[in-house]
């Protein structure tokens, strides 16, 4: 069930698209952390701005642990039902 609108009624597409991303990864694998994937080089500005959008919402939180965002730990800062 979502209750998606009344949890987050802000975001955009790509935010919303990268918060069911890393809740559903958490829902199926939840003892392995979830990784930033792969992007063209022409979304990587967009994406990593949405990113960046959902942690200062408090919405999930990374642990930037490289140079390389793809090795970025994710979490979820909300429960997993809210968003899938």
């Amino acid at each position: 069930m979502t209750v998606w609108n009344s949890v987050v009624p802000s975001l955009r597409t790509n935010q919303r698209n990268i918060l069911r991303l890393v809740a559903q990864h958490e829902q199926r694998n939840p003892h392995e952390p979830c990784y930033l994937g792969k992007v063209t080089a022409s979304r990587r500005n967009v994406f990593l701005k949405a990113v960046a959008s959902l942690e200062d919402k408090q919405l999930i939180d990374i642990e930037r642990t490289g140079s390389n965002f793809q090795a970025w730990k994710v979490k979820l800062l909300i429960p997993v039902d809210t968003v899938i």
